[in-house]
């Protein structure tokens, strides 16, 4: 729907509330309903889009927007989310920033911030000229304007219907754990998590939770909520946990889809990496190490990039990574949880026979043997080698496609008799 000069709510999701000026009543909104000059638009648990000639404003969840008069095209993100396509559009971010091409504003208490994900953002200050490009954002606190890079957008604000809501389940765990559906209680292996349900552990106890291809291991005394795992309509997907408690160690190979988990002070945003998150205590702030590829870290200040070797606290910056021992045990259970499982027949040491059939059983996707590689079928697997006289080493290699540990079998056989 394309309107000349109205600006028409095209699409409401839920309780949407609209009113005339800041002296008029709220009242629900309707479609095909005109945002005329200094009204207010709010949502609730709600989205809702407003349609101007080919331009698009879309609102997220809890938010609350204003139209100004002081242009024709201007507008004042007061809270929550929304996402602008539009030309010659001004939003207000403690002044004027022009809008050209596709943009996430965001406003929470005294912090706003805009993430350009096409076209520019120019900001509009006297004797003051920034542009801010795709894969850029600015962020405003207390006036002061700063440029950083973007963090990867999520889908929110594409209006994509959702397709499915994934379910968690436990893997693993020692000692004691719990889950909360209606009420805590102990966990077993197989345990679905659903979207809204949370898990702890106690004293010496680790848990660990599988997202599909990724992998969450809480630490002791640690716990999680499961805010969001939605594929959508585009066949996006996006995966949100809350951390409030505790420490975790996360895997992740989510297929480059955002991956997100929550701390107070601190957001961890990855799309395929190996890192550990900490939430805050009273002597300690957030904290996050990254192991392999890297991790957004994300709080009131702005955005910063953790490659692996680094950790980051919002205290100290970025540093160089310092392993302790909570690092080199999880660094120590991750080789066994890609490492498969290998068992080979027990072979005679001498032989006169000139090949030997090396027999095993193994759920690994390949075997190598002496550098032949082969498939188990069934989980068993079986190959000839053949023997020289004199001394023969045999090596058998079990390896997963998708991990670098391995299992090895090494077997010595002396073939006797004349050469």
């Amino acid at each position: 729907m394309l309107f000349a000069s109205a600006q028409n709510l095209a699409e409401i999701k839920g309780l949407v509330e609209i009113r005339e000026s800041v002296n008029s009543p709220w009242r629900p909104a309707v479609i095909d309903q005109d945002f005329g000059l200094g009204a207010y638009l709010r949502t609730f648990d709600a989205s809702v889009e407003l349609h101007f000639g080919q331009s698009v404003i879309k609102l997220d969840k809890n938010s609350l927007l204003k139209r100004l008069a002081y242009y024709p095209y201007s507008y004042e993100l007061i809270a929550g989310n929304a996402y602008v396509k539009a030309d010659d559009v001004i939003f207000f971010v403690d002044g004027p920033l022009e809008v050209n091409g596709e943009v996430i504003f965001s406003s929470k208490e005294d912090l706003k911030k805009a993430a350009v994900i096409t076209g520019e953002l120019r900001v509009l200050r006297r004797a003051k000229a920034v542009i801010v490009s795709a894969g850029e954002q600015i962020s405003s606190s207390a006036g002061e304007i700063m440029v950083a890079k973007a963090y990867p957008e999520f889908p929110w604000y594409k209006g994509l219907a959702v397709v499915e809501n994934g379910i968690a389940k436990v893997v693993g765990f020692s000692g004691k754990a719990k889950i909360k559906r209606d009420d805590w209680q102990d966990v077993s292996i197989e345990d679905e998590l659903k979207i809204g349900q949370s898990l702890k552990t106690f004293e010496n106890s680790w848990l660990e939770v599988s997202f599909d291809k990724s992998l969450i291991r809480l630490q002791a005394n640690t716990e999680i909520e499961l805010k969001e795992w939605s594929s959508f309509e585009d066949n996006s997907s996006r995966t949100v946990l809350e951390l409030k408690q505790g420490k975790v160690w996360a895997i992740i190979n989510n297929d480059g889809q955002p991956f997100e988990i929550d701390t107070p002070g601190l957001i961890a945003g990855v799309r395929g990496t190996k890192f550990r998150l900490d939430s805050s205590d009273e002597s300690k702030p957030p904290l996050i190490k990254t192991f392999e590829g890297n991790v957004a870290g994300i709080n009131d200040v702005g955005f910063v990039e953790i490659e692996a070797g680094k950790q980051y606290d919002p205290k100290t910056g970025l540093q160089e990574l310092v392993l302790d021992d909570l690092d080199r045990a999880n660094l120590a259970r991750d080789e066994l949880l890609g490492k498969p499982k290998l068992i080979v027949k027990d072979l005679n040491y001498y032989t006169n026979d000139s090949k030997v059939l090396i027999v095993g059983i193994s759920d690994a996707d390949k075997i190598i043997v002496n550098n032949k590689e082969i498939s188990p079928k069934d989980y068993r697997f079986s190959i000839e080698v053949d023997l020289q006289y004199g001394l023969n080493y045999i090596e058998i290699i079990a390896k997963n496609n998708d991990s670098s540990s391995k299992a090895i079998v090494k077997q010595v056989i002396v073939r006797v008799g004349e050469n």
